[in-house]
């Protein structure tokens, strides 16, 4: 019985490393003339910024009037979307776990294609506004972030602006504060990112 159990376990750690030995090794394509072509791996755009990096957990919990021990980061960046770097501010927020902040950045998908996508992008915002998942719109209005332009809407807790032709910024609260309170602090996060 020891035995088996023995052989079993040997087997599994034979398979899972049989499956792994490659996971450290760039992507292998086999072409037409069945040579082998090393795909690179993927890398986000170098023109978008590390969102963590644009700011602090200081400047975060003096923009909200938290303590700065209380929130911890965590990359939200996905390799699916490489134009697009994202960072979750976290704590508990009034007995809320999980509450915080969303900061993301963001440059053009198709910029061959689409060159003026920055300034659409926040016109289309206010025009034609977003659709929930119940197909109810939420149209923004203009948001003073200290750059070009931008927009926000409270009901969606999301705040957009862009300080050149390049970069969207974005900023989202999972917070439920008033609209007031709400645009204090998107101001004063946006103002902290654009310097």
């Amino acid at each position: 019985m020891n035995y088996t159990s023995n052989f079993l376990g040997f087997i599994f750690f034979a398979i899972l490393f049989a499956g792994c030995a490659g996971c450290n090794e760039a992507p292998i394509q086999i072409t037409d003339k069945n040579e082998k072509e090393i795909i690179p791996p993927k890398t986000y755009d170098k023109s978008v910024p590390d969102a963590c990096s644009l700011l602090s957990t200081q400047e975060i919990a003096s923009a909200i009037g938290i303590d700065a021990s209380t929130i911890s980061i965590k990359d939200g960046s996905n390799l699916r979307s490489l134009n697009v770097r994202s960072c979750f501010f976290r704590w508990e927020h009034r007995g809320v776990p999980n509450s915080g902040v969303l900061v993301q950045a963001q440059s053009n998908p198709l910029p061959d294609d689409f060159p003026n996508w920055s300034t659409t992008y926040i016109k289309s915002k206010m025009e034609s506004g977003e659709k929930s998942m119940d197909g109810e719109t939420f149209l923004f209005q203009p948001f003073n972030g200290g750059g070009i332009e931008g927009a926000y809407n409270h009901a969606q807790s999301k705040y957009f602006w862009r300080m050149d032709d390049k970069l969207i910024y974005t900023i989202t609260f999972n917070l439920g504060e008033d609209e007031p309170t709400q645009l204090a602090w998107a101001e004063k996060i946006a103002g902290f990112v654009n310097n």
